[in-house]
């Protein structure tokens, strides 16, 4: 388990690795209707058994998601967990393919995106809607509303940019990393999945 703070939230990165003892591809279909027309789809769901590196097995499934894996292959799932306020959110999987050397982000690109509060009130915001609120109470005049929507779209906006690619940055080289390096742990895998399989390791 991997974690990472990003200002108000935790970031867990959890990974299972093991072994696929069982595929099935599953095709189920589906009535959709919009308005006078009726549209059949077919939804194409992938279960997945693994055999763990901790002995245990486990399955998964894949929804409209076409990865080419077969039962032999060793692989990983990075599931991604974001905690706001005791608030869990996760998504995932990122399945890397160890024999294929190949891996698959299966959350959208919007799903992975690092969402930050849009707007924070600095030093030059709250002297800016002081000056207004001053001018308001000398001339009577509408300045505070003016104020606040002005601040709210130049520099709320430019704060929500600047800190959203910086922080996003560091969400994906971190991410990138986790991949990386999880490529380099399929020898040990193998071989803790080699000790569970043996006559011993059954036992």
């Amino acid at each position: 388990m991997n974690k990472f703070q990003f200002q108000d939230r935790e970031v867990t990165f959890s990974i299972i690795r093991g072994e696929i003892i069982n595929h099935q591809r599953m095709s189920t279909p589906e009535l959709n209707s919009n308005g006078h027309n009726i549209q059949l789809t077919n939804n194409i769901t992938q279960e997945i058994w693994l055999l763990k590196e901790d002995g245990r097995e486990d399955s998964f499934r894949l929804v409209n998601k076409e990865i080419p894996i077969r039962p032999g292959q060793l692989i990983s799932l990075i599931y991604i967990t974001t905690t706001i306020k005791n608030k869990d959110n996760t998504i995932g999987p990122i399945l890397i393919n160890h024999n294929a050397k190949k891996y698959w982000t299966l959350p959208s690109k919007n799903q992975m995106r690092v969402d930050y509060p849009r707007y924070k009130f600095g030093i030059t915001g709250w002297a800016f809607i002081a000056a207004s609120i001053g001018t308001f109470l000398a001339t009577n005049w509408w300045a505070v509303p003016v104020a606040v929507i002005g601040y709210y779209m130049v520099t709320g906006t430019k704060y929500n940019k600047t800190q959203n690619i910086s922080m996003q940055k560091l969400f994906d080289d971190h991410l990138e990393s986790i991949i990386h390096n999880e490529f380099s742990t399929v020898s040990k895998l193998a071989l803790n999945l080699e000790k569970i399989k043996s006559p011993q390791g059954l036992h």
